[in-house]
């Protein structure tokens, strides 16, 4: 049924589930666009390559800023057809290619990232007939998306729009995960990937420090993390990609922190990263710094501890959301650290320093994490939910039975 709790198709690597017969090939639009600058062309990205790539669908990508995807996947462009995935740029109606190419809307299937308006010719042509819409939610650990998840909405022109939440239950819409990920990590390590991934960017490990990637928006305390430093015995060594840091533009500003730490800061700038190998960089690491949505998950992904630094809203509406994920990561000093990096009133500010000291101490607290390697994908719960929908459409509904 509509709105219920899409099934887990099963995997060899999961041990969970019930096994799902693909169905044929079909066409989706995937339609992105860019808010919170990386982060959404890099969820919608990963989705749209997986529907290609591991489950055979003719996937469009529509996205109103090329140029954000073209830093995460140098190969794309506008007009090109990269790993299986078309990519359109989502213009405005006002142009008159773009409009009648939406007037001839023929997707069996469209996702709409976060809540992602589609333009109004775009609408009428789905009007004429109608694909499975879903609307692809924010990540969160809360409760309550479990209810949620799922359900639909109609609208007022006769379509009906689906929620679909990522989450980290079976009861949730599950989490990005390329097939051969893990395979690919465990071989990078086997291999002494890090060595080599280090030496060809020019970044030199030294002995006592620890090594951290960061990703972080501009109110992270990175000043209060210096002056923590400079009265404590760890050396932390920042690997700074290009633009991952607002405010930390060159040699001066990573100079003035070092002395802000009294030389215990060290900082290493390092080109702006594409997707597969900031997966290197997170592997490669003690511990990571990541920010909003997609740098988590390939966090968690990494198996190395992270400190999260989620995305502020008005009101602190968005402290919740961080308690309800690390209920998942019960434990100090990864839990209480993370919340100082968040300025949540009230946290021993020593837990950051304790988890600098020996991140190796947060692997008990991250295997909690590790069965979701194994569970169903987002993209296999959400092509499973959709053939779902599709199959108890009335038989005359266009897009029932092509799914």
């Amino acid at each position: 049924m509509p709105g219920s709790t899409p099934p887990l198709a099963r995997r060899p690597d999961d041990p969970e589930g019930s096994t799902l017969k693909t169905p044929p090939a079909t066409r989706w639009d995937v339609v992105c666009r860019v808010v919170d600058n990386l982060g959404d062309a890099a969820v919608m990205w990963r989705l749209a390559r997986q529907l290609a790539v591991e489950h055979g669908r003719c996937v469009r990508l529509f996205i109103d800023q090329p140029e954000v995807l073209k830093r995460l996947v140098p190969a794309a462009s506008i007009g090109a057809r990269v790993e299986g995935v078309a990519i359109h740029e989502l213009a405005d109606d006002r142009d008159r290619s773009c409009r009648q190419e939406n007037e001839a809307c023929d997707a069996d299937v469209v996702v709409a990232g976060f809540h992602a308006e589609l333009p109004e010719s775009y609408r009428c042509g789905m009007a004429a007939r109608p694909p499975v819409w879903i609307n692809l939610e924010y990540l969160s650990a809360e409760d309550w998306i479990e209810r949620f998840h799922g359900l639909p909405s109609p609208q007022a022109d006769g379509l009906t729009q689906y929620f679909f939440y990522p989450g980290f239950t079976l009861g949730s819409g599950g989490l990005l995960r390329e097939s051969d990920l893990m395979a690919r990590r465990d071989a990078f390590r086997r291999h002494d990937g890090a060595v080599r991934f280090f030496a060809d960017l020019g970044v030199r490990r030294l002995s006592g420090e620890t090594t951290a990637s960061i990703l972080c928006y501009p109110h992270a305390p990175l000043d209060e993390l210096a002056r923590q430093l400079c009265d404590s015995a760890v050396r932390l060594h920042l690997v700074v990609p290009q633009g991952a840091v607002a405010g930390l533009t060159g040699a001066a500003d990573a100079a003035a922190l070092g002395r802000a730490s009294h030389g215990r800061l060290r900082i290493t700038p390092i080109p702006f990263l594409a997707q597969r190998d900031y997966d290197q960089l997170l592997w490669s690491c003690d511990l990571n710094f990541v920010r909003g949505e997609d740098s988590l998950v390939r966090a968690i992904w990494s198996g190395n501890p992270f400190v999260w630094q989620i995305y502020p809203q008005a009101g602190a509406a968005h402290l919740p959301k961080l308690e309800a994920f690390l209920r998942l990561l019960p434990g100090v000093p990864l839990a209480d650290a993370t919340r100082w990096w968040n300025h949540v009133p009230g946290v021993d500010d020593s837990a950051m320093l304790e988890l600098l000291s020996h991140p190796q101490r947060a692997s008990n607290c991250l295997q909690l994490l590790a069965p979701l390697s194994t569970a169903a994908d987002l993209s296999t719960r959400l092509t499973a939910f959709v053939h779902t929908v599709a199959a108890s459409r009335p038989k005359g509904t266009d897009t029932a039975g092509k799914l």
